[in-house]
């Protein structure tokens, strides 16, 4: 009981472990018969500040969970988990999945706009739903921000990577705005990669057509189904490619895959992905492309059948603690000469 309690407590204030994390989720799926996961799940959600967010209540917010997660005939610990999981989303709860945070802003022409956001921690990805139906998957390290309620447009924000499937709503544009681009659909799938102080900015097109334009205005370029667009944010020159879409979004079904990709930015998506520092010391190494899916495959895994097509070697450094809290992990990738 003290386990489950001092779980909740991490999970909910954003200072769990990843053991933690996966201790969250098991309680949905075993689903315990006496009820005291959920019920100490109640107790820690009562202990929320509504003068965090004013307008929110916990209580209210809780009921609606409850409504939409009651179940009319006995469900399995894994779909209650899922419903649970897609109450979260769409009522912005700041727990399970994601750590997401209220917080209002005042414009001029609308008065008080409520904003949530969403953060997906590192080396985890998730599921959203925004308040018109429009749903997506959200990457490692990547936050979103959006109003509780469209009004004229559908604008958000995003830093990192998302996939999105845009409801149709012609009078309602739908935009995604990031550091350097904005992307305008009217109902469409399609990929977004913009990390913030990233060498790059992508968007690809799986199905639909967008319009991507500058943070001034200015109109760059409309793209056709498996077509990405990359913008260069140092140099600030983009160009467009034909690409095969479904490559680029196959994280959102938990696949890791390697087209023809350098080693440098191999080691950039295997750092997000696994949530690992991944320092390359040899620019020898660069000269080598990789072509490889990876499905569960552990990072050590990973590099092992990397070294199998390129003459590299890696090791963990050992990692210390401060605190009793360990530093994150970090792999040095090496030339192998003796290949």
């Amino acid at each position: 009981m003290d386990k489950i309690k001092s779980t909740l407590k991490n999970f909910i204030e954003n200072k769990y472990s990843r053991n933690e994390f996966f201790g969250i989720t098991s309680g949905f799926e075993k689903n315990e018969e006496d009820g005291t996961f959920v019920n100490e799940l109640k107790d820690q959600w009562d202990k929320l500040d509504d003068n965090k967010a004013p307008g929110f209540s916990t209580q209210k917010v809780w009921s609606t969970i409850l409504a939409r997660t009651k179940p009319e005939h006995k469900r399995t610990g894994k779909t209650i988990w899922m419903s649970v999981q897609r109450a979260a989303a769409i009522l912005f709860l700041p727990l399970l999945l994601t750590s997401l945070y209220f917080f209002y802003t005042f414009t001029s022409d609308q008065g008080k706009t409520a904003f949530a956001e969403i953060h997906c921690p590192m080396g985890v990805r998730t599921q959203f739903e925004l308040p018109d139906g429009t749903t997506g998957s959200l990457n490692s390290g990547s936050s979103l921000k959006y109003p509780v309620e469209f009004a004229r447009s559908r604008d958000i924000s995003l830093a990192g990577e998302a996939f999105f499937d845009v409801v149709h709503d012609k009078r309602h544009p739908f935009t995604v705005k990031t550091e350097h681009l904005n992307v305008k659909v009217l109902g469409t799938k399609f990929n977004v990669l913009a990390y913030k102080n990233g060498q790059t900015e992508r968007v690809i097109l799986e199905q639909g057509k967008v319009e991507i334009s500058s943070k001034t205005g200015k109109s760059i370029t409309i793209l056709n189904p498996d077509h990405q667009l990359i913008l260069d944010t140092e140099k600030m020159n983009y160009r467009k490619e034909e690409v095969d879409a479904g490559i680029y979004i196959a994280w959102i079904e938990g696949k890791l895959m390697f087209r023809d990709e350098n080693i440098q930015q191999v080691v950039e998506r295997l750092s997000l992905w696994y949530n690992v520092d991944i320092e390359l010391m040899d620019k020898e190494l660069l000269k080598y492309t990789f072509r490889a899916t990876f499905v569960d495959e552990p990072v050590e895994e990973v590099l092992k059948l990397m070294a199998l097509s390129a003459p590299l070697k890696f090791e963990e450094v050992s990692r210390k603690s401060k605190n009793e809290e360990y530093q994150k992990r970090k792999i040095i990738l090496r030339l192998d000469r003796n290949k």
